[in-house]
Formats: C-alpha cells, structure tokens, sequence
C-alpha cells in the first residue's frame, strides 16, 4: 500500500523498523487471527508509546500507527487487536492525517479507533506492535 505524504513533508525521510528496533524495549507479533492471549501482559514493564507496524507478502514492516496510551495500555492494545479482526466493507469518507493525504476514516473517540484499525485490519494480515523506550531514543540517561 502506498500513501502520499503532504506536502510539507515531500522531503522528510522515513524511519523505518530495522532503524527503529534496537530502541524497543518490548515487541508483540501477531497475524490477523491469532488470539487476544498471546497479547497479554505486555504493558507491565514496557513504555506507554507504541508503534504498530504491519505487512503483507512483503517483508517490509510499514509504520501504520503510532500511539501513546495515557492511562491503560493493556486495554488500549487489545481494542486495537480486536478492530483489526472486524471485516466489513462499509466505505468511509476519508481524511488527511497528520503525515499523509486521505487516509483516516470520519469519526471521533472510539468510534474513529474502530473504523480505523478495521481498515488496516482488512488490508495487512501481519503486525507487531513495538514499545519505545523513549529515554533511549531520545538519548536522555537517567539519574542514578
């Protein structure tokens, strides 16, 4: 699948997983049908911002989300797990997200979380879902 950037971001380069990977302190791999339980506990010890990478007979990892859970990432995970798994062909009016043109279905709160990992869900079958470790991306180092 291929998206257009925006324009403001034409020239930006694109981090991708392998770039990415030595700064995850805990991942997920799951494909469209696997389990809800293979997903728990995952969030004890692992960040609060999380990637959602996924893919389909390439062995590209695309970015499809990224997010950061305020309260309750377990939950946060698991909704998102389940949204991937909803087939339906209804069709949404699209908007532009933050980076790219005409990709975000219409809607607000959870009713926008569900219209959209259904549509990611309908178009890639392999996923992972990555834990930053944002002091280390950031390169802070804590105080001992």
């Amino acid at each position: 699948m291929s998206f257009q950037l925006r324009t403001i971001y034409k020239n930006c380069k694109k981090v991708n997983y392998s770039e990415l990977k030595n700064y995850f302190c805990k991942e997920i791999s799951f494909k469209i049908n696997d389990e809800n339980e293979s997903l728990i506990d995952y969030s004890s010890q692992a960040s609060r911002v999380w990637l959602l990478f996924g893919r389909n007979s390439s062995k590209k990892w695309e970015c499809l989300q990224v997010g950061q859970s305020k309260n309750e990432v377990n939950e946060e995970i698991s909704s998102l797990h389940d949204y991937l798994k909803i087939r339906g062909r209804e069709i949404y009016k699209t908007i532009n997200s933050a980076f790219y043109e005409n990709v975000c279905p219409e809607g607000n709160g959870e009713l926008y979380r569900k219209r959209l990992y259904s549509m990611i869900g309908q178009k890639y079958y392999q996923f992972k879902i990555c834990f930053l470790d944002v002091d280390k991306y950031l390169g802070i180092q804590k105080n001992r």
